[in-house]
């Protein structure tokens, strides 16, 4: 790995815990490479997670119309 995509990806990262993971992610990133099959995988299970705990706009609203 080059210097420059290591300072990147420690600028990136800065303040938080680097896995060996998020540094072979982001420096694929930096590369422009597409992501791996698990990568994609963990993405599409963390947002489904994230969309499953948070409600949308929509639901949003008509839960403050009900109230009033």
């Amino acid at each position: 790995m080059k210097e420059e995509t290591k300072k990147k990806i420690s600028i990136r990262l800065r303040g938080r815990k680097k896995l060996a993971t998020h540094r072979k992610h982001i420096s694929q990133a930096l590369r422009h490479l597409k992501k791996t099959k698990e990568h994609k995988e963990k993405i599409s299970a963390s947002l489904k997670e994230y969309h499953k705990n948070n409600i949308t706009k929509k639901e949003r609203n008509e839960k403050d119309r009900s109230c009033d």
